[in-house]
């Protein structure tokens, strides 16, 4: 059985908020788009 599939690659930035004291992930492609977190990893 053969499927069609796409997929999609989106560039990600992460950077250190000094303001929010968290890190900040923002897709620039997908409007409205972002996430934080407080720590870098999750270990």
């Amino acid at each position: 059985m053969v499927s069609d599939y796409h997929i999609n690659i989106f560039y990600i930035n992460i950077f250190y908020s000094d303001e929010d004291g968290a890190y900040i992930a923002d897709i620039p492609d997908l409007e409205a788009c972002s996430a934080w977190t407080r720590r870098r990893s999750r270990r």
